[in-house]
């Protein structure tokens, strides 16, 4: 497992999030929708720090692949809630909405 290939997937997909969510800014109307989803951007910000800090001091009690292998886990899973929070986000105005 090549660790400079694990770092530059975490910057990938966080950057393709963030690219995501620009778009989503720039079709958004509503100022407090706008501010939503800057949040998130840096919400991922900070996941992809995080995940870089852990990649780049492991665990030293689990094995390698096991612990690389939870850590981009984690990853995926926040970058998951991320995209659903930002399709709650840049719904329009009630529409599509469930209560």
């Amino acid at each position: 497992m090549n660790l400079r290939t694990v770092k530059k997937d975490v910057e990938y997909f966080v950057n393709e999030f963030i690219n995501d969510a620009f778009i989503s800014i720039s079709f958004s109307e509503d100022e407090e929708k706008k501010s939503g989803i800057v949040e998130l951007v840096n919400k991922a910000l900070d996941l992809r720090d995080d995940t870089i800090r852990k990649i780049n001091n492991p665990d030293k009690t689990e094995k390698k692949r096991a612990y690389y292998n939870n850590v981009m886990q984690e990853l995926f899973s926040g970058l998951d809630a991320m995209y659903t929070e930002l399709s709650r986000e840049t719904r329009a105005n009630g529409k599509g909405q469930t209560a």
